[in-house]
């Protein structure tokens, strides 16, 4: 009895979390960018769940965000590396490569982290819920793990 009332609260909760998050491409806060895929991102999606299941759950995606959630993603990027918001970390390096985790005290206050261009990314979520096919998928509570390849990286 417990554990039903506690799953329809859990279903309750669920559905105001839903109603309440902005619609894919709406901004959270007007006048910051929403994050968002390109439109043919979201083309095909029955073709990219049968390959990424086809391909041992792994799918390669080109030109995956769209022009200005890659550009905020490209400048958060090298802002990190040079500040201490990027928790170096040996076990990510190795012979031509770095990284750490991207630690997230305060940064998802601001639009432009990597937690709110990706994890706050309502079609980039509806994107992996759909080509998982595995019911609604949600970020992790990992952190964002930053790396980099040289070219003599093995």
């Amino acid at each position: 009895d417990g554990l039903e009332e506690a799953m329809a609260e859990g279903r309750r909760l669920a559905a105001i979390a839903r109603s309440e998050r902005p619609e894919a491409g709406e901004a959270a806060v007007p006048g910051e960018i929403s994050p968002a895929v390109r439109a043919e991102t979201m083309t095909r999606l029955d073709a990219q769940s049968q390959a990424w299941r086809e391909n041992f759950h792994i799918i390669y995606v080109d030109d995956f965000f769209d022009n200005a959630t890659m550009d905020l993603i490209r400048e958060e990027v090298a802002r990190l590396w040079t500040s201490k918001d990027l928790d170096a970390n040996c076990n990510l390096d190795g012979r031509d490569r770095i990284g750490g985790y991207v630690l997230d005290h305060g940064l998802d206050e601001r639009p432009s982290s990597l937690y709110n261009l990706i994890y706050g990314n309502e079609q980039f979520r509806r994107w992996v819920t759909t080509v998982n096919g595995q019911g609604e998928m949600w970020p992790s509570d990992f952190p964002i793990e930053l790396r980099e390849y040289g070219t003599d990286s093995q």
